[in-house]
């Protein structure tokens, strides 16, 4: 793969790879995610340095989805939006004025650490391991 360019069917979740709370989404996403449409890289990834345009900031998600790069909450909105079952509640987010939805997250995205503790060594089945992209 092209680290410059995902290919625009595949859809690409960017998270912090040292947040409990991240580490928790990325396993709801795949638990949810039957078609397998979602694949994952960590931020600390070489993957993520080369292909992020900008300076990479771990408190952020970053998703790439349909050729365009989203990022806080509008990437939860399009990851929502696109999970079975979470439609609806991707579209009802989407309603709420984006600079609202992102002072949501940021607060959240700054306690994330005290949220939940940082991830522990967990196995994640074979057949998703190929939708982890590493270095």
């Amino acid at each position: 793969m092209d680290a410059q360019r995902p290919p625009a069917q595949r859809s690409i979740v960017f998270y912090d790879g040292d947040c409990g709370l991240c580490n928790r989404a990325i396993t709801m996403i795949w638990q949810r995610d039957p078609e397998g449409v979602f694949h994952f890289a960590s931020l600390q990834s070489a993957f993520a340095r080369d292909w992020i345009p900008d300076e990479i900031m771990l408190d952020t998600i970053y998703v790439w989805h349909a050729g365009q790069l989203q990022t806080r909450s509008s990437a939860i909105c399009m990851i929502l939006s696109a999970l079975p079952g979470y439609q609806w509640l991707g579209s009802l987010l989407s309603l709420i004025p984006r600079p609202v939805r992102d002072y949501g997250y940021r607060l959240i995205a700054t306690h994330r650490h005290r949220l939940l503790p940082p991830p522990t060594c967990s196995l994640v089945p074979p057949e998703i391991q190929q939708r982890f992209i590493t270095d």
